[in-house]
């Protein structure tokens, strides 16, 4: 099981409620890190090597139609707003999730994935386990490291370079 519904487990309403006034409230202050012009700002709440905790505001989809996979085993909890997620494992045909509120998403560092916002802004907890490996994209013509596809622009914003699918390329 890859997604669990907290908001049908009990007390976890109560608790909902608390991480989301919580969320609020980190989000007043500027983010440390934002993604794309209109996909993702990120706050810090704590890192270290062995586990690390994020708030992520997504205001818009994946920027690119290609999955990508993450250096670290994750979990997020979706606190508002509504996601579509196309996973898939190396060699497996995506498929299709819609996270919710109460919904906790887990994934390995080698599961490949895309988000697209359905309902938003979505605002997201993110807890990253420790590094176990590098991150990229997932193109047809094999994994593509992120160095070589984004970089961090002059005003601070983490911008993806990568080209559209080519015919017959399946993103």
């Amino acid at each position: 099981m890859t997604e669990i519904s907290l908001e049908q487990l009990p007390y976890c309403r109560a608790a909902m409620a608390r991480l989301l006034a919580n969320a609020e409230c980190i989000i007043q202050r500027d983010p440390n890190e934002i993604i794309g012009d209109r996909y993702l700002k990120r706050w810090h709440c704590f890192r270290s090597p062995l586990a690390s905790q994020y708030v992520h505001l997504y205001l818009g989809s994946d920027p690119t139609p290609w999955l990508h996979d993450h250096p670290w085993p994750s979990a997020s909890l979706c606190l508002r707003g509504v996601l579509r997620e196309n996973r898939a494992r190396p060699g497996d045909d995506p498929r299709t999730t819609i996270i919710r509120p109460g919904t906790l998403s887990l994934r390995s560092a080698r599961l490949a994935h895309r988000l697209e916002l359905v309902s938003g802004p979505a605002l997201t907890i993110f807890l990253a386990g420790p590094r176990i490996r590098q991150w990229g994209w997932h193109l047809d013509h094999g994994w593509r490291h992120w160095r070589t596809a984004s970089r961090v622009h002059p005003d601070g914003v983490t911008r993806v370079h990568l080209p559209p699918p080519a015919r017959g390329d399946r993103p």
